[in-house]
């Protein structure tokens, strides 16, 4: 349906749209990345299309830089995006950037407390600075928020790795 639209309406966000999730869903994330940048050609506007695309490129095609400026324009037109700030909070960390990780972390859980990825970010960043026990509480928060974050467990290893209950440790490994 959507390739019978787009023969008559080639800007058709909606049916680009469709298209563009197909190539994802079937694990084509080159495709998909491109499909979904015709998708805000059409329509500039759908910021959690910019956000799926921020998305894919991170987590799929492994191209961070990308990943940032698309997040970055998803919050200059929604600053709230909770989740996009999550994202980027978990670039920055990966880079390096861990002051601006956790300003972004922080940011992402004041528009949504329960955010795993958010506080999985967090929980690493204390877990570094050696507060073991505010990590863990935010990983385990991570792992009782909706969607849950099975990078939580890694962190929950790590500590107990540090503190020496190997049982502990391979249960979350």
């Amino acid at each position: 349906a959507a390739a019978k639209v787009l023969a008559t309406e080639p800007a058709n966000a909606r049916a680009l749209w469709i298209v563009a999730r197909a190539a994802e869903m079937a694990g084509d994330f080159h495709r998909a990345a491109e499909r979904y940048r015709k998708v805000l050609e059409a329509d500039p506007s759908w910021w959690e299309t910019r956000q799926t695309l921020a998305t894919i490129l991170y987590a799929r095609l492994g191209r961070s830089d990308e990943a940032r400026r698309e997040l970055e324009a998803v919050l200059r037109s929604s600053p709230h995006a909770g989740s996009a700030r999550a994202l980027l909070s978990e670039i920055l960390y990966r880079e390096g950037e861990t002051a601006r990780a956790r300003a972004e972390a922080l940011s992402a859980l004041r528009d949504d407390p329960d955010s795993p990825q958010a506080l999985v970010v967090l929980g690493q960043i204390l877990l570094a600075e050696g507060k073991r026990g505010e990590a863990e509480e935010l990983f385990r928060r991570a792992l009782r928020a909706p969607g849950g974050a099975p990078l939580a467990h890694y962190g929950l290893g790590m500590i107990a790795g540090e503190e020496k209950k190997w049982a502990e440790a391979v249960e979350h490994f």
